[in-house]
């Protein structure tokens, strides 16, 4: 039911700057004329074309709508649960059924429904008593933990059924049973095996191997001092880089082309140079390159 004690008081102002305005007792629209000498307002009806003159006291200013029984005016504030923050009314959205089912026009020109709106911001729900306490932090059901043994994340679900399973941090997720004394908020940071041209190197990590003249994947340290790769072989830092060197080797011919000395094209073996030598082929020339590798 509409509390039409709370529409706002009659205000001559804004009836003069065009607001509309209802009977007090009801919210219907009546069209305001002007004030009289006496005191009186001016109005009519479409029910009744007459000018009425009724005191300003049966007069009340008419809401754009209503919002939950309460009369929304220009310039009231309602929390948009969507945007979540308030939004103040300006003007009814142009469209048909706009009063009635609250289409509104915010302040920054942005079209809103009355539907997604509260008069005031909703309260949080009061979080529920914690599981039980890692590292100083409350933990509930549903927090993801990483398992040391696991070495892997779980969800809590729950404590488990026994004494002192909230003191101890014995919980249980969706498929098994844990202790929190093996658990940690997050995946702790890998420690590196060693430090390569100031950068960590970790398990995993794949080096440049100079007598290997390839790349290596780096797996644990061995019990020598040195690091086992991936196929468990022993690898010495000494010998490690972060890049690679790749050596490149043509044979050419050498010949003279009147202006001076150039090469021809550079061929994979000496033969294949030899093969194709002219009459102007001075020497066979032997030329390497290096060209850097990253993993």
């Amino acid at each position: 039911m509409k509390q039409k004690e709370l529409l706002r008081p009659f205000d001559h102002a804004l009836a003069d700057a065009g607001e509309p305005i209802c009977w007090s007792h009801l919210d219907t629209e009546v069209a305001y004329i002007g004030m009289l000498a006496n005191g009186l307002v001016a109005v009519k009806t479409s029910a009744y074309p007459l000018i009425e003159s009724p005191g300003t006291s049966s007069l009340r200013m008419k809401p754009l709508f209503w919002k939950i029984s309460k009369p929304v005016y220009k310039g009231d504030k309602l929390w948009h649960k969507v945007a979540k923050k308030f939004v103040t009314v300006d003007c009814l959205q142009d469209e048909i059924g706009a009063e009635t089912q609250g289409f509104f026009v915010d302040t920054d020109g942005i079209n809103v429904t009355a539907e997604l709106c509260f008069w005031d911001e909703p309260k949080p729900k009061p979080k529920p008593a914690p599981l039980f306490w890692l590292e100083d932090k409350p933990v509930y059901k549903g927090d993801r933990l990483w398992h040391t043994l696991m070495n892997d994340y779980v969800v809590v679900t729950g404590l488990q059924n026994v004494p002192e399973a909230a003191e101890k941090g014995w919980f249980t997720t969706s498929n098994a049973f844990y202790a929190a004394s093996l658990c940690r908020w997050e995946k702790p940071e890998p420690t590196p095996l060693f430090m390569l041209d100031d950068k960590p190197v970790f398990p995993g990590t794949r080096v440049w191997h100079v007598l290997e003249n390839d790349f290596v994947t780096l797996k644990e340290r061995a019990s020598n001092g040195d690091f086992l790769d991936t196929n468990n072989v022993g690898r010495s830092p000494a010998f490690m880089r972060w890049e690679g060197k790749q050596k490149h080797v043509k044979f050419a011919n050498v010949y003279s082309d009147g202006s001076g000395v150039c090469f021809g094209h550079g061929y994979d073996t000496e033969q294949i140079a030899h093969a194709n030598r002219s009459r102007n082929t001075l020497a066979i020339a032997r030329v390497e390159w290096e060209t850097s590798i990253k993993a």
